[in-house]
């Protein structure tokens, strides 16, 4: 059968032009209403989940309908996190796990449903030695996304650092 046409929207900045995005959006899904949306945004890690300008993107993404996924880019960040680990086989210690987990409660909110918003989380983990020196290993992405499979989330999605680093990756 027809994939379903999708259509990624990677935000790593938000200045002035990014209010517009959501009416953007709108009109482009007017003429496509199988056009499926995803929000691509860097996380600040931990209990934080999301900067309040992806939040509010994603809201308004949301609350117009226009919102299927958001894949929260869930690495290559210096967080400081007690307790917290990129490599901790103990899920309740994993940087990933409990940012995820933060996103989480966020899209509950605005849904009224906590599967619904399992289900609109995408996860992006990359392997690799990131930018503070922390190592995800291959075996610590399989982990996570195995975790996240049994916790019902939406999706994953995983590349190597190698494509932005020179050398130094697993």
């Amino acid at each position: 059968h027809d994939a379903l046409p999708i259509l990624d929207l990677d935000v790593e900045a938000f200045g002035s032009g990014i209010a517009r995005l959501p009416d953007i959006i709108n009109l482009v899904k007017s003429s496509n209403k199988n056009l499926i949306i995803i929000l691509t945004v860097a996380s600040p890690g931990g209990s934080t989940g999301l900067t309040a300008p992806a939040k509010e993107l994603a809201q308004k993404l949301y609350n117009t309908g226009n919102l299927n996924y958001i894949d929260v880019m869930n690495y290559d960040q210096n967080w400081v996190q007690p307790e917290c680990t990129y490599e901790s086989t103990d899920m309740s210690k994993n940087c990933y796990i409990q940012n995820i987990q933060a996103v989480e409660i966020i899209l509950a909110k605005w849904t009224n449903n906590t599967d619904k918003a399992k289900s609109m989380l995408m996860n992006g983990i990359m392997m690799g030695k990131a930018d503070d020196s922390k190592i995800v290993k291959p075996e610590m992405e399989q982990l996570i996304t195995k975790w996240l499979a049994e916790n019902h989330y939406g999706a994953v999605m995983s590349w190597g650092l190698s494509r932005d680093q020179d050398g130094g990756d697993i």
